[in-house]
């Protein structure tokens, strides 16, 4: 079982944005798996009914709807965003499975719901570039995502086995 992962900035002259971070994997040969990431920008949990999960973030967090309800059938799921309006953080992004064929219905029939950390980056293609040369597997992507009108997203597997997502800054252009 991976240990935590641990974040730490990156401090030395090699870095060239003060954003740029250093994930320490704790895998049994230490590697350090580096990305340029802008900020966390939500937690995606997985649900089997959107509806239910909405009621239940709104009554139990207090958190509030901060988009409609989209549904991706590229992606093959429908999706929401929630937050506390009144001490902004970072968002939560309920996930249903849109159909059977959802990459989602596969994690929810094994218990998870916790599903994936979502970064932002302003270049995916180097993003993605950079995880493949620390060994991440990437899932899929980059490809448009509806529920941020076209901005590109991309899942990757890290070197400890779990999802993370990232989301480019700005939308392509046409």
């Amino acid at each position: 079982m991976p240990l935590p992962v641990i974040f730490s900035l990156w401090s030395s002259c090699e870095a060239k944005l003060p954003t740029d971070l250093l994930i320490r994997t704790g895998s049994a040969m230490v590697r350090w798996f580096w990305v340029s990431l802008v900020k966390l920008h939500h937690i995606g949990i997985a649900s089997n009914n959107l509806e239910r999960s909405i009621r239940q973030h709104e009554e139990l967090f207090g958190l509030n709807r901060i988009s409609t309800i989209v549904e991706d059938p590229l992606q093959k799921v429908s999706l929401i965003l929630m937050s506390d309006q009144r001490s902004p953080g970072i968002p939560i992004e309920l996930v249903a499975p849109l159909g059977d064929q959802s990459p989602i219905r596969n994690l929810l029939k094994k218990g998870m719901h916790l599903y994936h950390l979502c970064y932002s980056v302003d270049d995916i293609e180097s993003t993605l570039k950079k995880a493949r040369k620390q060994k991440a597997i990437v899932v899929s992507g980059p490809s448009p995502a509806r529920l941020y009108n076209g901005q590109r997203i991309a899942f990757i597997y890290t070197p400890d086995g779990y999802l993370v997502e990232f989301l480019e800054e700005k939308a392509q252009s046409p």
